[in-house]
C-alpha cells in the first residue's frame, strides 16, 4: 500500500467548513456554503411551488477557504 501525503501528492478540499477544519494538520481548504441562504430558497420555492409557481433557478453562495491541504498547480510544478 502506497502512502500519500496531502497536500504533497494529492489535494484535499471538502464541503460546508466543518469545526475541525481548521485544526487538522495540515488544515482542511473548503468550499464554505451558505447553507442558511439555501434554505431560505428552499422553503420560498417549496411554497412558491404551493401556490402553484414554477421552479426558479438559484445560485448558492460559495466561499473558497484556502488552507494548507490543496497546492496550486504552480506550487506543484515546481
Amino acid at each position: 500500500m502506497t502512502k500519500l501525503h496531502v497536500p504533497d501528492d494529492i489535494s484535499l478540499l471538502a464541503f460546508d467548513d466543518p469545526d475541525y477544519a481548521a485544526c487538522l494538520n495540515p488544515g482542511l481548504t473548503v468550499w464554505r456554503q451558505d447553507i442558511e441562504g439555501m434554505v431560505r430558497e428552499a422553503v420560498k420555492q417549496l411554497f412558491a411551488r404551493l401556490n402553484g409557481e414554477p421552479m426558479r433557478g438559484y445560485e448558492a453562495e460559495a466561499t473558497l477557504i484556502e488552507r494548507q491541504s490543496c497546492c496550486r498547480k504552480a506550487e506543484a510544478e515546481n
